[in-house]
């Protein structure tokens, strides 16, 4: 009796009938609670065999625990190629330091769990998009305190991940329109600034395109008066000098008007047919383009009759108008001559203005139509005028859902050319 003790005593603990219940009841236990979590958990033993793999690690993973249970293929569910997952390195005892060289920057230890280890990870073999998933493993002692198995519980993160990723994306365009934004309004600013200077000269130069008409009448006003008994021919040319100043004062101040009426959009238009060979015509005899005095050679091509477009007939007079004056003030002095050309395609009439004068070099073709801006005689300076008829030219144009443009050469001379759509 005393030796069956003694032979009792000598038998492991494992091995008692009373141990192997607790063992086992603790297996139960740890299945029930591995089989009823919602969270993906699988579990391994000491030789790195699965003992568990529940519900919803078969449906994160697409790989049913009948098949993983009792094998070592817990690397297929994840990778593409064998190598330990976490459980894996946590039953060997690895160390955290080799932990991270194979899980990178996001590992560390659990701050929770002591024992625990954790990382963030993206999988791209699992799945049809790959996962992003969150995994804690921690060991399972047995009474001995030595590692007789792992835990790893797997939390898919890849809804968050894509959204962190959408708001990154949406915050590194909303920067890139901030600093296109700030660029823009920079330029604008600059660009602002710039118009403010141009109006300034503007309004210098107004006030004395508006004086000078006024002195030059005023003076012939005085000379009349003072002289009663002047010669009917000198008087008469003096007149003739009256009329001219008005007319230019009249022009001046019908730019201004116009210009501001458009940029309030406060301009009336009366849209009729309008026959752009009669158009031409009609601005070419009020602009005198072919007085002798003027020694201009004048080239009007222009055929017998166009098509009909819809249009403000006295504003397109305007355009012809300031194309012509443009083409005199800017012609050879030498040797003026300027040409005038009028076609028609299938869609459109087109109208061309040419002279042969000093020319715009390509920068400055780029500014020709913006209000104030005026181009200059690298010789006589800047010219007469508001700096205002080309940018109310366009604008017409514009509103007659035309096109304008031109080609130059400095030295060689300036084309201005426009189109306008025929009547349907």
């Amino acid at each position: 009796m005393v030796q069956n003790d003694k032979n009792q005593q000598d038998k492991p603990e494992s091995d008692t009938p009373g141990n192997n219940i607790v063992v086992s009841e603790e297996k139960n236990r740890l299945t029930q609670i591995v089989q009823g979590s919602s969270v993906p958990t699988f579990v391994i033993d000491e030789n790195h065999t699965i003992t568990q793999w529940n519900k919803a690690c078969e449906n994160l993973t697409g790989f049913s625990g009948k098949d993983m249970i009792g094998t070592k293929k817990q690397w297929l569910a994840f990778y593409s190629e064998k190598r330990p997952v976490m459980a894996d390195l946590i039953v060997d005892n690895t160390g955290a330091g080799d932990i991270g060289k194979l899980y990178g920057g996001t590992y560390k230890k659990s701050a929770v769990i002591e024992t625990a280890h954790e990382t963030m990870a993206f999988f791209p073999d699992l799945g049809a998009d790959g996962k992003w998933l969150f995994i804690t493993a921690t060991p399972i002692f047995d009474k001995n305190s030595k590692i007789s198995g792992a835990i790893e519980t797997l939390q898919d993160f890849t809804e968050q991940k894509k959204a962190e990723e959408e708001v990154k994306t949406l915050n590194a365009e909303l920067e890139l329109r901030v600093v296109k934004r700030t660029a823009q309004l920079k330029a604008a600013n600059v660009k602002l600034m710039e118009l403010d200077k141009l109006k300034d000269q503007f309004i210098l130069n107004i006030s004395k395109e508006v004086l000078n008409p006024l002195t030059s009448i005023k003076s012939i006003v005085e000379i009349l008066t003072e002289n009663p008994d002047i010669a009917p021919s000198k008087r008469s040319e003096f007149i003739k000098v009256v009329a001219k100043e008005n007319d230019r004062l009249a022009r001046l101040l019908t730019q201004v008007l116009d210009f501001q009426n458009m940029e309030i959009d406060n301009l009336e238009w009366e849209m009729q047919d309008v026959n752009m060979l009669d158009t031409i015509n009609h601005a070419v005899k009020s602009t005198n383009l072919t007085a002798p005095e003027n020694k201009i050679t004048v080239d009007l091509n222009l055929p017998d009759n166009v098509s009909d477009i819809s249009g403000d007939r006295e504003r397109l007079i305007q355009v012809i108008e300031n194309l012509i004056s443009n083409a005199i003030i800017f012609s050879d002095k030498t040797n003026r001559k300027i040409e005038i050309g009028l076609s028609e395609d299938a869609k459109s009439i087109n109208v061309e203005v040419k002279d042969n004068g000093i020319g715009i070099s390509k920068s400055d073709q780029e500014l020709v139509f913006e209000k104030f801006r005026q181009i200059q005689d690298t010789e006589k300076g800047r010219p007469p005028g508001t700096g205002l008829g080309l940018t109310i030219t366009k604008r017409i144009i514009d509103y007659h859902q035309g096109e304008i443009g031109l080609t130059s050469k400095l030295g060689e001379g300036s084309s201005f050319f426009f189109s306008i759509p025929k009547n349907k």
